[in-house]
C-alpha cells in the first residue's frame, strides 16, 4: 500500500514537473520569440464591442446641387437616398456603360443635377457589393468612384468619375422609363445659395468650386477637453491591455521626463506611447508576409475591427463619437497597403485638427502596422453663444488673408512671389465650413467655427465669423 502511495506522488512531481517546464518554455517563447500576444486573447470575450461597417464611416466631402440656372446649392444628409436611388436604378433591364467626354458630364452636371463628391477613390466592384448595387455588363470598366452623381437632363441615367483612371461614365438604361426625381433626392436641402468662384473672378477664370454668397450656417464654439490624460495610470493602463493582454507582466513601461509613457513588448515588436498631448500610438513588426492582393474594403475592415478591439469610437468616458472617413492613401504606392484617416463631426459639422488628425490607421499585407489616436471629449450640450460681429463674406474673408495664404504658399510650396489675388483664388481646390480644433494650453478650450480653405495641400483654416486668421495644415 505504501509503495502505491510512493508511485503516486512520484507521477505527481512528474506531472508537475513537466507542466513547470513546459510554462516556461512557452513563457520565454512570448517573451523572446516572433510570437504575438494576439495569437492569445486574455481578453474577456464577452465584452461588448461596436464594430462599424464600411457603410458606417464611408460619407462624401461634399454633395453638390445644382437648380439648373447657374445657382447651386450644398447638400448634407442626401447620401443615403442617392444609394437607394441608385441601387433601385440597377435593378432595371438591359443596362448599358459608355465612357462619356468630361465635358459632357459637366454640360449634364449643369441642369438641375445632385452629386456625390469623395476625397478618394473607391473600389467600384468593391462599392457595388458593399451597398446592394446589381452589377450589369460593363460595370468592370469602371476601377473606382469618386462621384456619383443624377442629373434632369437624363433621367434615364446614372453618372459616375473614376478618379484613379480620370474617366467619366454613363450606366443608362435602354428604356422609355424615367427613374430618377431630382426632387426627391434633394427636397430637404438648404436654401443658401452657391456660386461657382469663377463668378467673382473673371472671365480668365474656370474655378467650379462653390462658394457661398452669405453664411450658411451659424455654429457655435464648443467646449472641449483631451481625452486621455498621461497622470491616468488606471485609465492608460486600461487602455494598454487591449493591446497586450490583460497581464502586462511581459511588458516594460518607461516614463520619459515630460510624462510620455511608453510600453513595450519584447525587442519593440510592439510599441506604444502615451503622450503629454493626449493621443496614443502604437507600431506593430508584420508577423507575416502575405502577399495576396488586400482590396480596399477588406483593408478598411481590418482596420475598422482594430478600432472596435481597442477602445472603439469613444473616449475613454465611454462617451460615442461620430466618425468618418476623409482621407485614404497608400504608404508605399503599392496596392497592398492602406492608410485610413478618420475624423468626427460635431453638431452634425466637420472637424479638422491642424496637426495630424483623430486618427489614422495603417494596414500593411491585412495586418495593421500603425495606429494613432487623439480624440477629444466635446461638450455639445454646452454650446456657446455665436460671436457677436460683423459677418464677413466668404470672398472678403479670402481677402483680408490674402497675404497669410501667399505667405504660406511661397514657404511651403514655392509657389512664386508675384502673384495676384485672382491668380491665387483661381488655385483654390476647395472652400468648407466646419469647426476647428486649436492648439493650445489655454482654458477653456473651445472649438472654433470656421472657413476652411484648401490650395495645393494645403489647408487654411479662418474665422467663420470676422475672418481672422487660425492657422494651417499640411495635409
Amino acid at each position: 500500500m505504501e509503495r502505491v502511495s510512493v508511485d503516486i506522488i512520484e507521477k505527481t512531481k512528474n506531472i508537475a514537473l513537466v507542466v513547470l517546464v513546459f510554462t516556461t518554455i512557452l513563457l520565454l517563447y512570448f517573451l523572446w520569440g516572433d510570437s504575438s500576444l494576439d495569437d492569445f486573447n486574455f481578453l474577456d470575450e464577452n465584452a461588448p464591442v461596436k464594430k462599424l461597417l464600411a457603410e458606417d464611416v464611408i460619407v462624401p466631402k461634399e454633395i453638390i446641387i445644382s437648380m439648373g440656372n447657374g445657382n447651386y446649392t450644398v447638400g448634407k444628409d442626401e447620401f443615403p437616398e442617392i444609394i437607394s436611388t441608385f441601387k433601385k436604378f440597377s435593378k432595371q433591364q438591359n443596362l448599358l456603360v459608355d465612357e462619356i467626354p468630361k465635358e459632357k458630364y459637366q454640360e449634364v452636371m449643369e441642369y438641375p443635377s445632385i452629386r456625390a463628391v469623395f476625397n478618394y477613390n473607391i473600389n467600384f466592384s468593391g462599392f457595388c457589393g458593399r451597398y446592394g448595387i446589381t452589377q450589369a455588363l460593363g460595370f468592370n470598366n469602371i476601377s473606382t468612384l469618386s462621384e456619383l452623381g443624377f442629373s434632369k437632363g437624363r433621367q434615364d441615367s446614372v453618372f459616375i468619375y473614376d478618379g484613379a483612371s480620370k474617366k467619366y461614365f454613363r450606366i443608362w438604361c435602354d428604356s422609355e422609363n424615367n427613374f430618377t426625381s431630382f426632387e426627391d433626392i434633394a427636397s430637404n436641402t438648404e436654401n443658401t445659395t452657391y456660386y461657382p468662384l469663377k463668378i467673382y473672378l473673371g472671365e480668365e477664370s474656370t474655378n467650379e468650386t462653390l462658394i457661398p454668397i452669405e453664411l450658411p450656417t451659424s455654429l457655435k464654439t464648443v467646449p472641449f477637453e483631451q481625452d486621455f490624460n498621461v497622470g491616468e495610470k488606471e485609465i492608460i493602463n486600461t487602455f494598454a491591455q487591449t493591446f497586450f493582454g490583460e497581464s502586462l507582466d511581459f511588458v516594460r513601461i518607461l516614463e520619459e521626463s515630460n510624462g510620455t509613457v511608453i510600453f513595450m513588448y519584447g525587442y519593440g515588436q510592439k510599441i506604444l506611447i502615451i503622450s503629454p498631448d493626449g493621443s496614443a500610438e502604437y507600431k506593430e513588426e508584420q508577423k507575416n508576409i502575405d502577399t495576396n492582393q488586400v482590396s480596399f474594403f477588406d483593408a478598411l475592415d481590418t482596420a475598422l475591427s482594430f478600432v472596435a478591439s481597442h477602445g472603439g469610437f469613444k473616449t475613454v468616458n465611454g462617451k460615442e463619437l461620430k466618425p468618418y472617413l476623409t482621407e485614404v492613401s497608400s504608404i508605399s504606392g503599392e496596392k497592398n497597403d492602406f492608410r485610413f484617416v478618420f475624423s468626427f463631426t460635431v453638431d452634425g459639422n466637420k472637424l479638422y485638427y491642424p496637426y495630424k488628425a483623430p486618427l489614422t490607421i495603417e494596414v500593411t499585407n491585412g495586418q495593421v502596422s500603425y495606429f494613432r489616436r487623439n480624440f477629444i471629449a466635446v461638450d455639445e450640450e454646452s454650446e456657446k453663444q455665436t460671436p457677436q460681429t460683423e459677418k464677413q463674406t466668404a470672398i472678403n474673408m479670402l481677402a483680408l488673408n490674402f497675404e497669410n495664404i501667399k505667405g504660406i504658399l511661397i514657404s511651403e510650396k514655392e509657389q512664386q512671389k508675384q502673384i495676384s489675388f485672382e491668380q491665387l483664388a483661381n488655385d483654390i481646390d476647395g472652400l468648407y465650413i466646419g469647426y476647428y480644433r486649436p492648439l493650445t494650453d489655454r482654458e477653456p478650450k473651445d472649438l472654433i467655427p470656421a472657413w476652411i480653405v484648401e490650395i495645393d495641400g494645403v489647408r487654411f483654416f479662418m474665422d467663420l465669423y470676422d475672418g481672422d486668421w487660425l492657422g494651417y495644415s499640411l495635409e
